[in-house]
């Protein structure tokens, strides 16, 4: 999704890679509590990139000059830490 051209973003693959890498795993029942607090850092990461990278990208075409992250999602500290980051680069 970091490639490309468009501003859309789903997580439905990132969903199912971690869906494919649990069941390789032996299922949830057989993941200890830190494989699973790392797959759930990794996925939280992956997600964040992809957002801050796309609204970068919409920063610049666009020439924003205010951004506003709202909704569940801005509960997250790690995405408004980056965001505002990125706000502060731009």
């Amino acid at each position: 999704m970091l490639h490309s051209k468009n501003f859309d973003f789903s997580f439905s693959g990132l969903k199912t890679a971690v869906l494919y890498l649990i069941r390789d795993l032996g299922g949830i029942e057989k993941i200890n509590e830190e494989t699973k607090a790392q797959i759930a850092f990794e996925f939280e990461n992956a997600a964040i990139e992809c957002l801050v990278h796309k609204t970068a990208k919409a920063i610049e075409k666009y020439k924003v000059k205010t951004l506003i992250v709202a909704g569940g999602v801005a509960a997250n500290q790690q995405l408004r830490h980056e965001m505002e980051k990125l706000t502060r680069e731009k």
